[in-house]
């Protein structure tokens, strides 16, 4: 009976944490890939994109003077027995005429190039 009980508290105990979305600009967005296609490589603006993911959360050049734009998301949970977490960024790179040039996702499980 003793060690029914154990079972029991360590049963419930296992489940105890809390779930923890932090978000920054574009969170929830840039998970969804039907808003991520409304964005079109030499087609959508800088305007195009701030309307369909919002402002990014940062913005950089790099030494080609291309304009990136990056997006990030972070969702976990948090446990008794340790926490997990998920990273999300998505990079729009601009060319010199201001229209989406490439578009990176980048996460837990390595970067894949989406256009």
């Amino acid at each position: 009976m003793k060690n029914m009980w154990i079972i029991v508290v360590l049963s419930l105990l296992s489940g105890c944490g809390y779930n923890y979305a932090y978000k920054t600009r574009g969170g929830e967005k840039i998970t969804d890939p039907q808003i991520i296609s409304q964005i079109e490589i030499n087609k959508s603006s800088k305007i195009d994109v701030e309307r369909i993911l919002g402002k990014s959360s940062a913005i950089t050049t790099d030494k080609n003077g291309n304009e990136i734009w990056t997006y990030m998301s972070t969702q976990g949970k948090v446990g008794l027995f340790g926490s997990t977490a998920k990273n999300e960024f998505l990079i729009i790179i601009f060319g010199e005429n201001g229209l989406v040039k490439r578009i990176h996702k980048q996460g837990n499980k390595g970067t894949q190039s989406l256009f």
